[in-house]
């Protein structure tokens, strides 16, 4: 797996990932991700407490709801059609949770759980949306402010025009910005130092042991990781030196 993700990561930079399948088929594959990791952690010292069931209904749930629509075929039908996968979903849930006990062996009284997962995912797309909406507007504010100070003289701001356009026209030919060798690299160490803190991060709290409840650390993480995450999205075509 970690000797694919690299690849997945330079693919994102190329054009081919905007297919709608292959973005479905990466939106439907944390269902069967998250709940195996789920499952295999989980111990069977866990019993009813194994907490596969939120992770796999939880992500299914976010798909179901917003993902599986992004295939185009579903603009060729009825608004009505829609409702079927839910239809499916529920009854499949209904069905599960009716086996699926909880810690002291009750069934059924775990069903709220499956909101838990498409409520930090919702919460999340709307926090970092913001985050990079901030990060966008204080990359414009600083790239004005370096903008040099345009001549006062006629001729040199005809000049000046002229230059900026050959330029624009060059990038947009060659789809990259010139960005020098040494920004490159700062760029990508500044990026392993923003992953590698996610890994010492994760490292401190398992062996030190922190008693945080699942849920709020799952949360901890998604909004501290995401941020880092979100900051590297900004970091990543500036080292490649991509017109994003």
């Amino acid at each position: 797996m970690w000797t694919v993700i690299p690849y997945l990561l330079l693919h994102r930079f190329t054009e081919a990932h905007l297919n709608k399948y292959w973005r479905v088929l990466n939106e439907i594959w944390v269902v069967v991700h998250g709940g195996l990791v789920a499952y295999q952690t989980g111990g069977p010292e866990q019993l009813g407490t194994r907490l596969w069931p939120m992770f796999t209904f939880g992500f299914l749930l976010v798909f179901v709801l917003t993902q599986l629509f992004g295939l185009p075929f579903w603009k060729k039908m009825h608004f009505a059609f829609r409702f079927i996968p839910l239809a499916i979903y529920l009854g499949i849930v209904i069905w599960a949770y009716s086996w699926i006990p909880d810690a002291q062996g009750r069934t059924w009284v775990r069903m709220q759980e499956i909101i838990r997962i498409p409520a930090i995912e919702y919460l999340a797309a709307l926090f970092f949306y913001l985050v990079l909406w901030i990060m966008l507007k204080v990359e414009g504010k600083l790239g004005r402010r370096n903008r040099k100070q345009l001549p006062t003289n006629a001729n040199d701001e005809q000049e000046v025009e002229g230059r900026d356009q050959a330029v624009q026209n060059q990038k947009k030919q060659l789809g990259r910005v010139q960005v020098s060798k040494a920004k490159q690299v700062g760029f990508g160490i500044a990026i392993v130092v923003m992953y590698t803190l996610f890994v010492v991060i994760s490292m401190v709290i398992q062996m030190v042991d922190v008693q945080v409840d699942l849920t709020a650390l799952m949360v901890l993480f998604i909004f501290l990781f995401g941020t880092g995450i979100a900051v590297t999205m900004r970091l990543h075509p500036k080292m490649l030196g991509a017109r994003l």
